[in-house]
């Protein structure tokens, strides 16, 4: 009679393989990525946490709002289309690119492996790009 021995593996808590950086961004996506960076640079001077102009402009004269002539319109078509995208794709462009935060703080928050981070980013610039297709700009 032959008994075969199955040998268990202990169960591991980490992944072995090696981790990819996170701020890799592929070719086809380096015109777009700068364009996000931009974006959220301009985004980040327009919004600032702990502002609120609401309350404190009913006691002060108004004055006439700006017209926007310096405003790039390529910032603005970038702003429809991030808006324009699903929820969780939509914060995580605003995460990354705006409030600058990093990969293993976008993972938790979206309980996303951080091996998948990358295809993630990945997939949220290319909905940024069909948008800004679909909407012809």
């Amino acid at each position: 009679m032959l008994l075969i021995t199955e040998e268990k593996e202990e169960p591991r808590l980490y992944s072995r393989a090696p981790r990819c950086p996170a701020d890799v961004v592929d070719p086809k996506h380096q015109e777009i990525h700068a364009e996000l960076e931009r974006w959220g640079a301009w985004n980040a001077e327009r919004y600032r946490a702990g502002e609120s102009g609401s309350v404190e402009s009913r006691y002060r004269e108004q004055t006439p709002p700006a017209t926007g002539q310096n405003v790039d319109p390529r910032m603005i078509q970038i702003e429809r289309a991030v808006l324009w995208l699903p929820p969780q794709h939509r914060d995580t462009v605003r995460m990354f690119y705006v409030s600058r935060q990093d990969a293993r703080t976008i993972c938790r928050v979206f309980t996303l492996r951080y091996e998948s981070f990358g295809q993630w980013m990945f997939t949220c610039r290319a909905m940024v790009i069909n948008v800004l297709r679909q909407i012809g700009k």
